[in-house]
């Protein structure tokens, strides 16, 4: 059996993991949650900046997978 992903799967599974990322980025933002990494702590707006971005690269994975 060849295991092969061929381009509208490749770009499926990237718009999904975005779409995820930026969901949770969304519950973290209005659960007051915070990304700390390494002891430093991200502010709030950096976790817009992350799901506007995500919310961009789903958008451009959907588009491309046609």
């Amino acid at each position: 059996m060849r295991l092969c992903m061929d381009k509208h799967n490749y770009f499926t599974i990237s718009a999904f993991i975005y779409l995820i990322i930026g969901i949770v980025f969304v519950l973290m933002i209005f659960n007051d949650g915070s990304a700390i990494i390494n002891g430093y702590l991200f502010p709030v707006w950096l976790n817009w900046v992350v799901v506007i971005i995500s919310a961009y690269l789903s958008y451009q994975s959907f588009q491309f997978k046609k």
